[in-house]
């Protein structure tokens, strides 16, 4: 997980910080904060680099969480010991793919720079659990819109009650609303029209889940997820424009790791972060061998992985001739004078439209030759890349 994708988890287990140290509720002093190393770390059953991320803690006032750089990760199995690079600040990877195996337990290591020494409790790989089927239905929510759910079926598991987490990657096609044959480039001072070298007219983007999405099966009558939403879009949403992709990621997890993400879900819901019943400091399954008393936020789970790919467009719920969404907004035509057309082109901020073949009188447009329009409603590549993914299907 990204340093990125990590700053919502980070913010939240500040504010509980903040939230234990209040005698008066909503009454945060920055003198109360209290620097913690944060780490979230997980291996599965997947051949792959896995990853650790460390961080610290953050005032509110601060933009960012502070990476916890130049420190010697590792995963301790038995005799085998996996080290960790960081590839990025505050960000580790496996040095090589490897794969947590049943019966076998896993416990992290972390020592920062400055000496500090962290260890996790010793964890055992869940059992596993297939994704049968991925549905994506029109839907009516609860708050009255129109949109799109797709809801995950897992297989049955013997045994007690079984914990889930959830994520996913989305990719989604973009297409331009307006499109042109030319580009305008300035050459030797003056306007000049180019044909285009570069499809900008279909594009294709991609985002990840940040949110904290967990399932415990205790209530149900089989051990099973069945038809558990992952995600809904409102009829307007400019993902689903078009045609849209979604690999979800299954992660059995333990008890105690479904007991603390679903915990930390909880308090990133304002009512809950700044209630009366102040929950105190989240315990996760870390701890510092250098000072026992220091507190250290975060989980290192061991989880069994599976993930499953589903597609649909737009056409297969909605009438596209009565709207959709779309990532370019107020694309408005406009002809400024050559004067502001050579600024406007030189700052990458207009795409050429038309051009007026005979003079033309001013208008609403403007009164240049140029038709143009904003750079987002002509090249696509502003909100993604023109390159096909390798697995997508029409």
């Amino acid at each position: 997980m990204k340093i990125g994708k990590f700053t919502k988890l980070t913010l939240v287990l500040l504010s509980v910080l903040w939230v234990q140290s209040c005698i008066e509720p909503y009454e945060f002093e920055a003198e109360t904060f209290e620097s913690a190393l944060v780490v979230d770390g997980r291996i599965t059953n997947q051949l792959k680099r896995h990853s650790v991320s460390l961080t610290r803690t953050y005032r509110f006032e601060e933009n960012d969480p502070t990476a916890e750089s130049n420190a010697r990760v590792s995963v301790l199995t038995g005799q085998q010991e996996y080290l960790f690079e960081e590839t990025e600040p505050g960000l580790y990877l496996s040095s090589e793919e490897f794969r947590a195996s049943p019966g076998s337990e896993y416990q992290l290591k972390i020592e920062t720079a400055g000496g500090k020494l962290y260890e996790s409790e010793p964890e055992m790989l869940t059992k596993e659990s297939q994704i049968e089927e991925i549905t994506a239905t029109k839907v009516i929510n609860n708050q009255g819109e129109t949109g799109v759910a797709l809801q995950v079926y897992s297989n049955e598991l013997p045994g007690e009650a079984s914990f889930f987490r959830y994520e996913y990657e989305e990719d989604f096609k973009i297409q331009s609303p307006m499109t042109a044959g030319y580009n305008l480039e300035i050459v030797d001072g003056e306007i000049t029209m180019i044909p285009k070298v570069e499809q900008e007219y279909i594009c294709f983007g991609q985002d990840q889940s940040i949110d904290i999405n967990v399932v415990n099966t205790s209530s149900f009558s089989q051990n099973r997820v069945d038809g558990h939403v992952i995600k809904f879009f409102e009829r307007e949403d400019p993902k689903i424009a078009h045609r849209y992709s979604m690999l979800v990621k299954q992660f059995v997890i333990s008890q105690q790791a479904y007991a603390f993400y679903n915990t930390l879900k909880e308090l990133s819901q304002s009512e809950s972060l700044f209630s009366q019943n102040q929950p105190g400091f989240l315990n996760g399954n870390i701890y510092s061998v250098s000072n026992p008393d220091e507190p250290v936020i975060g989980f290192f789970s061991v989880a069994s992985e599976t993930s499953k790919r589903t597609f649909f467009s737009f056409e297969e719920f909605f009438d596209p001739t009565e709207g959709k969404g779309s990532l370019a907004k107020n694309c408005i035509i406009q002809r400024p004078e050559l004067s502001k057309l050579i600024q406007l082109v030189e700052d990458g901020s207009v795409k050429f439209l038309e051009r007026i073949q005979a003079p033309a009188a001013p208008d609403d447009e403007g009164s240049g030759p140029y038709r143009v329009v904003p750079t987002r409603c002509m090249d696509c590549t502003v909100y993604g890349t023109n390159e096909v993914p390798e697995f997508w299907e029409e």
